[in-house]
């Protein structure tokens, strides 16, 4: 057998060099031997580094292949090369062969001549790629300049980072190695997507789930916008079905938002108890949720001061990292738009159901899915 391959890459303010320890570590814990470099090499640094100085219209998209494959190939021969023979290696390249594929094509260079001029280096064993809206990446990289007290490269505009998203994007047609890692949550978000996909490269066991917000999905809400506070009337007509059929193949859980106790609206204990409710006349009825998680906290004037309030991923954080659950394999069900970023950042697969305030959602972020209800979410995803 031989060493292990892994890319790490992606657009500019993902925070992607920032998580490379973390994945260095993961391997270290298991007693592999780490080697980790980064691109381009010290051979040829300063000359790349000049080059791309200066002003676009004097720079060819030929040019900086060349001068790319050239400091990789000696890099390759002269360091990657002689480690590939011991299985106990993992080789870590942060930028690599894809990031000349992503910059060199938007350069116009033809795809093909890009494989092509690198056809020496082999592909990875996985691919970590690492991507974030464009105003959040653009966002990072002024917060970035601004502490290193440099100006933002003329090339940094949040078109480009949108054409380089995009061709990101693109890899995972053309590599099966390669996992999209979503940067727009925190970096426990990130890493917690890390965790995942490393121990499936590996094959350390994992459980497929479905994460549920409660409110407008299992229980009906729709006296909310009166000032009724949801309780325990269950929707087992939209839902039953579906999550008998679900707990054969995924863990079922429940994640929510529940402020009412933070406004006064009723004490802690009620919360708890409406949540056994739930899960004890489901029990009743044969289903099984493995388990639930709620943030009790409110906005203060209007922002969120916690990690677990919904768009933010804490609830999911703690389940996935206690039930040890593949993130690419699993869902977030949800009726509003923080439930569908929070899915979203935590690299789930994403569905909104028209029950609740689903049926009258407008944004930008579109789910992965559209379902009527729950039994029409798990029909569509175990045909």
């Amino acid at each position: 057998m031989s060493a292990k391959i892994i890319f790490i890459d992606g657009i500019s303010g993902s925070g992607k060099d920032e998580q490379a320890p973390y994945v260095e570590q993961f391997f270290k814990e298991r007693g592999y031997n780490m080697h980790s470099f980064a691109e381009p090499t010290p051979f040829l640094h300063d000359m790349i580094k000049n080059y791309r100085k200066k002003k676009k219209h004097l720079r060819s998209g030929f040019v900086n292949l060349h001068l790319f494959t050239a400091d990789r190939e000696e890099h390759f021969g002269t360091n990657i090369e002689p480690l590939l023979s011991d299985s106990h290696n993992v080789i870590i390249t942060r930028r690599s062969k894809f990031s000349t594929e992503v910059y060199q094509v938007l350069e116009g260079v033809p795809l093909e001549r890009v494989v092509e001029e690198n056809a020496f280096y082999p592909d990875p064993d996985l691919a970590l790629v690492f991507v974030c809206e464009s105003g959040e990446a653009y966002r990072r990289i002024e917060e970035r300049a601004k502490e290193k007290e440099k100006p933002i490269s003329p090339d940094e505009t949040i078109e480009r980072i949108s054409a380089l998203r995009e061709g990101y994007i693109a890899l995972m047609q053309r590599y099966a190695q390669a996992r999209l890692i979503i940067a727009d949550g925190s970096p426990n978000a990130v890493s917690t997507q890390l965790e995942s996909h490393l121990k499936k490269f590996i094959g350390e066991p994992q459980n497929r789930a479905v994460f549920f917000d409660k409110d407008g999905v299992l229980v009906d809400n729709s006296g909310i916008a009166s000032g009724k506070i949801p309780k325990d009337e269950i929707y087992f007509d939209l839902t039953l079905k579906g999550l008998q059929k679900l707990q054969k193949e995924y863990l079922l859980f429940i994640v929510s938002n529940q402020p009412w106790a933070a406004r006064g609206l009723m004490p802690f204990s009620e919360i708890e108890s409406i949540f056994r409710s739930v899960l004890s006349q489901y029990q009743e009825r044969g289903v099984h949720f493995t388990d639930f998680d709620y943030c009790p906290h409110d906005k203060i004037e209007g922002k969120i001061v916690c990690a677990c309030h919904k768009p933010r991923t804490g609830l999911l954080e703690r389940l996935i990292h206690m039930y040890a659950v593949d993130v690419s394999q699993s869902y977030m069900v949800g009726d509003r738009k923080p439930d569908i970023q929070a899915g979203r950042d935590m690299g789930l697969k994403t569905c909104l159901v028209q029950t609740g305030d689903g049926y009258k959602y407008n944004y930008p972020l579109k789910p992965d899915m559209i379902a009527e209800d729950v039994n029409d979410f798990a029909a569509r995803i175990l045909e």
